[in-house]
């Protein structure tokens, strides 16, 4: 899968135009590159930039279709856009990078794996190299005056703190990046990728490049950038992995809470009021929460269990729940419909009590609120033909 090597740190490149003679090679220094470089980037104007948000046209495999690229300080990094009809997603959290990436066989948010995953977060990078070299434990060395196919630039070598390796060309008369040697990879093989930097445009006192063309191997994509937005207002949520199929309108329910319970043992009992504090965890990126939580009746402390899912090949939620009084997991399974889950107790076959008597639960989750949702939990002896409430949950997040 071909991943947009060039592009975050290309954006990075807002260069104004150059004040000052050229340098010459008997007076230069990495020093002097990296001071002109930094003022052409703006200076205060481009430490001003804490985000930025970039739209336009990307031509992959000969086809052209819109993308979108935006960008956050420190190191928060998203990159949307369709190949081979399919839409593709890459990001960077500050921590992870992840894709959803229909063309490397899974249609769903994933950890990027290496060697993609370092190359991603080397892009994510806000400032790139040149502008914070040494921030993020880069080394930069002069190679010298050379070219880039026939155009001369100044050679700068590039070593980032995990080793990688990339050379930068800069224009020496303006200073601007005319080019970029770095490493990649293309369905997880590596390779080296040239990327072109042209069609410089003012944007808010910074200057753009507004064609980005990158070449490998018989590959060439190109970047046309048609919009700058500088500054939008971006959030970290963003940026993150979204959760997988299903667990989306059930990403809320993570986090510490306030928990009401009221039981009662049949359904003439008086109902029994409860409190304790429930945690809800999710796991393997989201793609399961964990909850767990404890409360005392008739003296006797009790001790849950839950887990919730969902089954993307059958499209169904899927909750376990086990506590310490019975010590007997009971799986069930159903579905998320206007707002409310609804979930029976699989195979329909639970023991209760010395008579080993059938009996069906169900749970339902619902008035699903940023810092509020409700469970209730039912009984059924008779097939499913009637329910009786057996148990009530208000939850109130800490």
């Amino acid at each position: 899968m071909p991943t947009p090597t060039a592009v975050a740190l290309a954006v990075a490149l807002l260069l104004p135009p150059l004040a000052g003679a050229p340098l010459q090679a008997a007076e230069v220094s990495v020093e002097d590159l990296l001071q002109r470089h930094a003022a052409a980037c703006g200076g205060d104007r481009w430490k001003a930039v804490r985000a930025l948000e970039l739209t336009g046209t990307a031509t992959f495999f000969s086809i052209p279709t819109p993308f979108r690229l935006i960008r956050m300080r420190p190191d928060s990094y998203r990159f949307e856009r369709t190949i081979l009809d399919n839409e593709v997603v890459s990001g960077f959290d500050g921590r992870s990078a992840w894709w959803n990436n229909p063309n490397m066989g899974m249609d769903w948010p994933v950890p990027v794996p290496l060697p993609e995953a370092a190359i991603l977060r080397r892009e994510a990078d806000f400032d790139g190299p040149l502008l914070n070299h040494g921030d993020d434990g880069q080394r930069i060395e002069l190679i010298g005056r050379g070219d880039l196919d026939g155009a001369e630039a100044w050679e700068l070598q590039v070593t980032w703190g995990d080793g990688a390796e990339e050379r930068w060309f800069l224009d020496p008369e303006t200073y601007l990046a005319i080019g970029r040697v770095s490493p990649d990879a293309d369905y997880g093989q590596p390779h080296d990728k040239t990327t072109y930097f042209s069609d410089y445009r003012k944007v808010d006192g910074l200057v753009l490049p507004h064609s980005i063309a990158m070449e490998y191997g018989t590959r060439y994509e190109i970047l046309a950038i048609e919009s700058v937005r500088i500054n939008p207002k971006l959030g970290e949520e963003e940026f993150r992995m979204p959760p997988p199929a299903g667990m989306t309108p059930l990403a809320s329910l993570a986090g510490e809470w306030d928990l009401s319970i009221e039981t009662r043992a049949y359904p003439q009992a008086p109902w029994e009021e409860n409190r304790a504090r429930s945690s809800i965890t999710p796991l393997l990126g989201g793609r399961m929460l964990e909850e767990r939580f404890a409360w005392v009746t008739d003296g006797v402390p009790i001790d849950v269990i839950q887990t919730l899912s969902y089954d993307r090949s059958r499209e169904v939620y899927r909750i376990t729940r086990i506590d310490s009084l019975a010590g007997q997991q009971d799986v069930l399974e159903g579905a998320f419909e206007d707002g409310r889950l609804s979930a029976t107790s699989v195979g329909g076959q639970t023991a209760r009590g010395e008579q080993e008597q059938p009996q069906r639960n169900r749970l339902s989750l619902f008035e699903i609120e940023p810092d509020r949702f409700r469970i209730g939990l039912e009984t059924s002896d008779d097939g499913g033909a009637t329910w009786t409430e057996t148990a009530r949950y208000t939850y109130t997040r800490r």
